[in-house]
């Protein structure tokens, strides 16, 4: 579907989840419940569709961490690794 290379330096990690969600909501849900997620009530939950979750690499390989996100059959990675000088 997409694929970026972003440099580590250029994006933190609330942005990195932030742009996780924000596109794996253009392909998972609907227009209605991407409204939902930007429209504010007071004293109403908002739904939460999906979750970023951080992983870390196994023990032995190059130093990585990957932010995960899913939605019914749709899911999106993002592997952050530092790149040599």
């Amino acid at each position: 579907m997409y694929s970026t290379e972003i440099p580590v330096s250029n994006i933190g990690e609330n942005k990195l989840k932030e742009l996780l969600r924000e596109l794996l909501s253009r392909y998972a849900l609907t227009d209605d419940e991407v409204t939902e997620l930007y429209i504010s009530i007071p004293f109403k939950k908002k739904k939460k569709y999906f979750d970023v979750i951080r992983c870390q690499n196994d023990v032995g390989e190059k130093p990585a961490i990957s932010y995960m996100a899913s939605a019914s059959s749709i899911s999106i990675t993002a592997t952050l690794v530092e790149r040599p000088r």
